[in-house]
């Protein structure tokens, strides 16, 4: 296997399972997850569409399910959960939509602004969840966006933001995904504004476990070792 996340967390005792109630052969998961050393990749026929919502399954509905499957797993476990409810073209169902989103009504902007909220209260759901069955207090969670949120009219920001903004703002807004971070017992919280980047996701995540990634051949940094670093963009 890669010298990947999983495949070392692996060798030190945790449970690697992958969960995305979407199409298993999509980006060739199937096949990518064993080779990165997964133990079981949870695609779309291990769940039960009961909440049809978007490209899928609604998150509310895939974080139920994919915990009832990872609290039967052997502790400590790494579990890697793809979400698809926030995702373009962000077509939530009427009834779902509940948040008002005044004047950004009927616009794609808006739809993003609905699914986001939708996305927002599912999570509330998994902390709760967590936090219900003895969970909350053993765990990182670690939630990040893998892209972009592919809305790209730059007035439709200014309007939100109420301000008007460069090339170069929008060229940054593009840029950034959100990365929370919650640790047990709440330890470090704040709001870290350092530039960072995906790569840096692994190492870190070792770090935070107290496990060494000097041996390991990582192209990402340690987001908390203090150090200067070179953030790579995947446009180059």
């Amino acid at each position: 296997p890669f010298n990947s996340l999983p495949a070392i967390l692996k060798e030190h005792g945790y449970t690697p399972n992958a969960f995305h109630a979407y199409d298993g052969s999509f980006w060739n998961r199937n096949a990518m997850y064993e080779t990165l050393g997964y133990d079981r990749f949870f695609s779309k026929k291990d769940y039960d569409i009961d909440e049809p919502l978007g490209w899928s399954l609604g998150d509310k509905s895939f974080f139920k399910q994919s915990m009832d499957q990872i609290e039967q797993l052997p502790q400590p476990f790494y579990s890697f959960l793809i979400t698809l409810s926030s995702h373009h073209p962000f077509s939530l169902p009427d009834d779902v939509q509940v948040l008002n989103v005044g004047e950004f009504d009927g616009t794609v902007f808006g739809d993003y602004l609905q699914a986001i909220h939708y996305v927002d209260a599912a999570l509330g759901q998994l902390v709760e969840r967590l936090k219900q069955d003895g969970l909350w207090d053993h765990t990182i969670l670690y939630i990040y966006g893998d892209h972009d949120n592919s809305v790209k009219d730059k007035a439709v920001y200014e309007k939100f933001l109420g301000k008007s903004l460069t090339d170069l703002d929008m060229e940054q807004i593009m840029n950034e995904v959100p990365l929370l971070v919650h640790l047990p017992d709440g330890e470090g919280a704040g709001v870290y504004d350092q530039p960072a980047g995906q790569l840096d996701m692994a190492p870190s995540l070792l770090h935070l476990l107290g496990i060494s990634a000097k041996s390991q051949y990582m192209m990402g940094n340690d987001l908390f070792d203090g150090q200067d670093r070179f953030v790579v963009l995947r446009s180059g």
